[in-house]
């Protein structure tokens, strides 16, 4: 009883902070818009563009459609990316761009260091990155994000000609461009319509497609993992992944056990993957599933770059809202992925063909609280037959993806 009424007074703490976060920047950009002032320039075509994505990599993925839709629109141009660290991996080998900035900003950080010297990080690379900004004469920002933190007043501090972004969250006032937020649009349409509202061509929804690459060594060293790992390139594969950043988004044990215990029934090979940090979660399913599971674990074993390649290779994923099932979505492999209703669904799923969302619809759904409540109805309740159903839908009767040079 003690941590459950713990855990009730952090999230309720959690959301008043919030809260009144959100009327601190409402405030500040009241007041910015009463005495700031500055001439606003005229939006020219740029040859030199900054975008800014410094959120998850799942933010970044949904916004690598606008690398070449702003290409297409100035082929002259060399465009760089602002950018969360952890997700430079994405953006590498990426025809589009000319050059990867990173900005580890101490509210977006998942690096397991105290509180200060994430602060001590974010203030000394926020200096760093405004002097290279300065000196590197950029025509053009765009802030992609509509949640706090921004780099909105970096990129104007930084000397950057022209600086559009939502401005939402703070430092609103000192955008030469606010864009507007349209609620009904999925993020990779939001971010693609906030070209078009600086007059870029865009195209039609159907067309609109994430772009990850992977070099092919990459792709090579994986299949001479699995089959050093006694795994058939011709076996069909599935890759579960059943971590994510909240706990409050997490299924049960016993759900993703019967599952992958039926695709086993089903000579279907099962690989777990995970961080380091998700060891004990996929030791605890395989524990259930008992010794004679024969799936293979891969936790902790590969960095982004490998885990987007077997998920490339793999013949269909499951997972959370994690970055995973997007990167699922991205290299085009068929994914099912388990949704709570702390957000849109609509908004936030995996962008792409063959994805399969399930949730269970609520009345308090989306409560837009990340840390859920202590039920978790909304994702808790789905049943491993809800999802075997899918399976047996969707997949198993679908022939295997293409496998290019497997």
């Amino acid at each position: 009883m003690t941590g459950r009424l713990a855990k009730s007074a952090y999230r309720y703490s959690y959301v008043t902070l919030r809260r009144l976060l959100l009327l601190y920047l409402h405030i500040l950009d009241e007041l910015g818009e009463l005495f700031f002032s500055r001439k606003r320039p005229v939006f020219s075509r740029p040859h030199k563009i900054i975008v800014s994505e410094i959120g998850h990599i799942g933010d970044l993925i949904f916004s690598t459609p606008v690398f070449s839709i702003i290409k297409n629109n100035f082929p002259d141009s060399h465009i760089y990316a602002l950018i969360n660290p952890v997700a430079q991996p994405l953006l590498e080998g990426n025809p589009y761009i000319d050059g990867i900035l990173t900005y580890d900003h101490f509210r977006l950080s998942r690096n397991r260091v105290c509180f200060f010297k994430k602060m001590y990080r974010t203030i000394r690379e926020y200096g760093a990155l405004k002097n290279h900004l300065r000196v590197g004469g950029f025509d053009l920002g765009l802030d992609l994000r509509h949640f706090y933190p921004t780099t909105i007043q970096l990129l104007v501090l930084g000397g950057v000609g022209f600086v559009a972004g939502f401005g939402n969250r703070g430092h609103g006032y000192l955008l030469d461009k606010k864009l507007s937020l349209c609620p009904d649009l999925h993020e990779v349409e939001q971010k693609v319509h906030a070209l078009a509202q600086l007059g870029l061509r865009v195209p039609p929804k159907e067309h609109i497609k994430l772009q990850i690459y992977l070099e092919e060594e990459v792709e090579d060293k994986i299949r001479k993992l699995l089959s050093s790992s006694g795994i058939d390139a011709n076996w069909t594969i599935c890759v579960i992944h059943p971590g994510c950043g909240q706990r409050a988004r997490l299924w049960t044990n016993e759900g993703w056990a019967r599952v992958a215990d039926f695709l086993v029934k089903q000579s279907i090979q099962v690989i777990f993957t995970g961080g380091n940090n998700e060891k004990s979660l996929i030791q605890d399913i395989k524990n259930i599933l008992g010794p004679k599971n024969h799936c293979l674990d891969l936790s902790g074993a590969l960095s982004l770059k490998e885990l987007m390649a077997l998920i490339k290779l793999a013949d269909f994923f499951m997972g959370l809202e994690s970055a995973p099932s997007h990167i699922a979505a991205a290299v085009e492999t068929p994914v099912i992925c388990l949704y709570s209703g702390t957000t849109r669904t609509n908004q936030w799923k995996p962008w792409g063909g063959r994805v399969f969302v399930i949730t269970k619809e609520l009345a308090c759904a989306p409560c837009y609280n990340p840390l859920g409540c202590r039920l978790m109805s909304c994702l808790r309740d789905i049943k491993a037959e809800d999802v075997i159903e899918i399976i047996k839908k969707e997949i198993l009767p679908k022939p295997k993806k293409s496998r290019g040079n497997v």
